[in-house]
């Protein structure tokens, strides 16, 4: 178990450190994240389900889904803007705080 919960922290953190070089202004990895963004918010919806997100964000998606739900469900996906990424950048940051499960 400790091999996986590593993956997951590796994957978390990349994550961030993606949404941090979108505030800083770079946008590679834009679509990265809102691919995320996305993923979350159906989920949120109930569009999609732990068995169909996509598997490589998968501890990303449902940490930020859990952390905040019913902001997930408001957001739209194909209109991010910094402030989203401000928003979603803070509860990763929270995420710190806590473990995964």
């Amino acid at each position: 178990m400790y091999y996986s919960h590593t993956i997951e922290d590796n994957k978390i953190g990349l994550f961030t450190s993606f949404v941090e070089s979108l505030i800083e202004g770079r946008q590679e990895h834009r679509p990265i994240v809102n691919h995320v963004i996305k993923e979350t918010h159906d989920l949120a919806l109930g569009k999609k389900n732990i068995y169909t997100i996509d598997r490589d964000s998968y501890p990303v998606v449902v940490l930020l889904e859990k952390r905040d739900s019913d902001f997930f469900k408001t957001v739209d996906p194909n209109n991010a803007t910094p402030d989203l990424y401000r928003k979603i950048l803070g509860i990763l940051s929270e995420q710190r705080n806590y473990s995964f499960y």
